[in-house]
């Protein structure tokens, strides 16, 4: 791995992580499901489509509930970079995604997701913050996991999301670019 060191210090529980870092293409696990999505020098990169009038989104399904889950992005140009995550089946009485954090150069906001089978309900502001994540360069984001607690380290700021949702098992990580294109590389999951 191109990037030992900052793997070594993502990790949680060795023994048990996945690891992604692209060098050999993208892993069984990883589903792009709308946008363009390629794999070149050992980084994934993804870009929205315009005639999908949709965020590019892809999974990387490795089921995790408590733990860690990192990676590092370069936005290239898009508005903004975006992850999160579903909750396992059968987990929540809910329909649609489980919680959000969107990055922007200046700012990185947490969202519950409302669920999509119930007209009244509405996304939940978890957490936000104002971040220093200039286009073009590499940064890390850390998640971390601890029953319903989900703390976010980016940009120099942690944010602390806390929801009884967040306890549920998840399905993995979904990665959403907002408008142009990101790279990923050193993808990491460690269960607990």
């Amino acid at each position: 791995m191109r990037h030992a060191a900052l793997a070594a210090c993502l990790l949680t529980s060795a023994a048990l992580a996945e690891e992604a870092n692209f060098t050999d293409g993208p892993p069984a696990e990883w589903k792009p499901t709308i946008g363009d999505w390629t794999v070149a020098d050992g980084v994934l990169t993804g870009r929205e489509v315009a005639a999908d009038n949709h965020a590019a989104a892809g999974r990387w399904f490795i089921p995790i509930r408590d733990g860690r889950v990192a990676f590092r992005f370069r936005n290239v140009d898009a508005k903004a970079v975006n992850f999160g995550f579903d909750p396992a089946k059968g987990e929540l009485d809910k329909k649609g995604h489980l919680f959000s954090v969107v990055l922007t150069p200046e700012k990185a906001q947490v969202t519950l997701s409302r669920d999509k089978a119930d007209e009244a309900s509405k996304n939940k502001r978890l957490a936000a913050a104002a971040v220093d994540l200039p286009k073009g360069e590499w940064h890390t984001v850390a998640v971390d996991f601890d029953g319903e607690t989900a703390k976010i380290t980016v940009g120099g700021q942690t944010l602390v999301a806390t929801d009884p949702q967040i306890r549920v098992k998840k399905t993995g990580l979904i990665l959403r670019v907002s408008g142009g294109s990101v790279e990923f590389d050193d993808l990491v999951i460690a269960p607990e």
